[in-house]
């Protein structure tokens, strides 16, 4: 193919790229869900007749989602450009007319997850605590006027693009991720090589691997339609609820938003939440387009569900290290936590830090403990906070015994709120942190009993919430997502929460459109049963 022709595709990629509103090139796409049309961001707000800007069918605010196919898409039409630019560097390189307007306007790049395009080379990326597609399926791949799908061949790693070694990873290297956060494993699933994905998680591959945009190896087979690969993963333990980390998007609504029915009947045989719901608030029945689909996935859905599956085993194995942080223990139980950490070749740290396995703890008769600032971390970040009797059998015993029997039931405040293993169960299963979606306010000071605003602060940004150094206003909020944890709970139409210690600010927001004020302790409470709770308006410090 000469240089003519292949810019002549990609002129023709430029043309099926462009917005029906504008007639320019895509500029932060957005689906809308209703009837399946796309276009820019700006041209979908600039519209405020509340319908479509295309076929003027009615919709709201969340009949939108961002388009992450054709964000994907145009970085790869970037990537050929830049490409072919440098290959044939003494021939002119065409420009559309509406490069300069990519090249120039990134305000709003940082709020688009990163494009699932395959990586140029492999690197390894060590993941924070806080947490050439050839041009026949170009041609294939539906744009702007596909049905509401998210495109799903256009995530496929490219035969140029991904350089991954297809010989036999060694142990060491099994999971090294590239610089997009994907496996050998999640790239074999993208190929659809399904002896490749067998042959990887026989020598050890991770089944719940996430990329830098939160995909699962089971996310890109449901994206895909490949139902015998997702039948693998879903036998080698492969989680089927986990959520994307922007639009918390589970493997089942990729395959709805889709229309892949043979793959979401899987899905929902295996136990996929049919009411988990997105940030934009759809459920996989909402997602369904007839309502024959909504009776598949219904009649799917079984109480043998997890028969023919293996459960994933979460728990610490005799191999990893463990690492040991105390609240709240006498200086006989130190004595006998410093044995057991010795016989267990664990660790003991003094401050809370991201490597801790595990929170020890004096707990009461009802397995109930004393709430401290390490308690709350432990909950909010899915560590084991245990009861101190698990010290003292794993001394008798003369080895580590299971963790679950000793698992404190909640704190003296929160009683049996099973608080630490809803955090836990949470955290093993990839769900995002208990205030994921929030913005907080400070209002005022804090002082004791509260915590201080550095540990407000702490615990905000460790639970996935994001600080405001101003109050919100509620004409100032564009924000119509759904809050992670808030779905079915009283702030599900929230996004912004004002906390205070003694005086509520003037305005008070009791439940005022997406903004509500709560006393600080509200806050603790939640991380304390790892649940959002209905928010405190009197000065109560419980």
């Amino acid at each position: 193919m000469s240089s003519s022709e292949i810019w002549d595709a990609i002129k023709s990629l430029e043309d099926a790229l462009k917005c029906n509103v504008c007639n320019y090139l895509l500029k932060d796409p957005l689906l809308i869900v209703k009837c399946g049309h796309t276009t820019c961001k700006l041209c979908f707000t600039k519209h405020t007749d509340m319908t479509c800007p295309v076929c003027k069918v009615p919709v709201n605010s969340r009949d939108s989602l961002e388009d992450k196919q054709l964000v994907e898409l145009l970085a790869q039409l970037k990537c050929l450009q830049n490409l072919i630019s440098s290959i044939n560097k003494e021939e002119k390189v065409p420009e559309s007319s509406h490069e300069t307007r990519i090249k120039g306007n990134k305000k709003n790049e940082p709020s688009i997850s990163t494009p699932k395009t395959p990586s140029v080379e492999s690197q390894s990326k060590e993941k924070s605590f806080i947490q050439e597609t050839p041009e026949s399926q170009l041609a294939k791949t539906p744009v702007a006027s596909s049905k509401r799908t998210r495109k799903s061949g256009s995530r496929k790693s490219s035969n140029s693009f991904s350089s991954l070694n297809t010989t036999v990873c060694s142990p060491s290297n099994i999971n090294k991720k590239n610089h997009k956060g994907e496996t050998p494993l999640q790239v074999a699933v993208i190929k659809g090589d399904i002896a490749r994905v067998k042959e990887l998680l026989k020598i050890g591959a991770l089944v719940n691997t996430q990329d830098n945009n939160g995909w699962t190896p089971l996310h890109e087979a449901s994206n895909r339609d490949f139902v015998e690969i997702a039948k693998v993963l879903l036998d080698h333990g492969a989680l089927v609820n986990v959520p994307s980390l922007k639009d918390n998007v589970t493997p089942l609504h990729d395959a709805l938003l889709n229309n892949l029915m043979d793959v979401a009947v899987l899905l929902a045989s295996r136990g996929a939440d049919l009411h988990a719901k997105t940030s934009f608030g759809y459920t996989a029945l909402d997602l369904c387009k007839r309502e024959a689909d909504k009776n598949k996935l219904i009649e799917a859905c079984s109480p043998f569900i997890q028969g023919n599956t293996i459960i994933p085993d979460s728990k610490p194995t005799k191999n990893d290290k463990l690492v040991i942080l105390c609240s709240n223990i006498d200086e006989k139980q130190k004595e006998k936590l410093q044995k057991c950490a010795q016989m267990l070749k664990a660790d003991i740290v003094d401050e809370f830090k991201s490597e801790v396995t595990h929170v020890i703890t004096s707990c009461d008769n009802m397995g109930n403990c004393t709430r401290t600032m390490k308690i709350l971390l432990g909950i909010l970040t899915g560590k084991w906070v245990m009861n101190f009797q698990w010290i003292e059998v794993c001394l008798e015993y003369k080895q580590k015994v299971d963790e679950e029997v000793f698992e404190v039931q909640g704190t003296r405040n929160q009683s049996n709120t099973q608080g630490p293993k809803r955090g836990r169960k949470n955290y093993e299963q990839k769900c995002p942190p208990l205030f994921d979606g929030f913005f907080f306010y400070l209002h005022g000071t804090f002082a004791a009993p509260t915590p201080t605003r550095e540990d407000l602060s702490n615990l905000i940004h460790l639970g996935g919430g994001k600080l405001l150094s101003r109050e919100p206003k509620q004409d100032t909020i564009d924000s119509y997502m759904i809050p992670y944890h808030a779905a079915e709970s009283p702030l599900e139409d929230t996004s912004h929460i004002i906390l205070y210690q003694e005086k509520p600010p003037k305005e008070r927001h009791i439940h005022s459109g997406h903004i509500c004020t709560s006393q600080v302790m509200w806050l603790v409470t939640c991380i304390s049963e790892f649940k959002i709770l209905e928010p405190q308006q009197t000065n109560v410090n419980k």
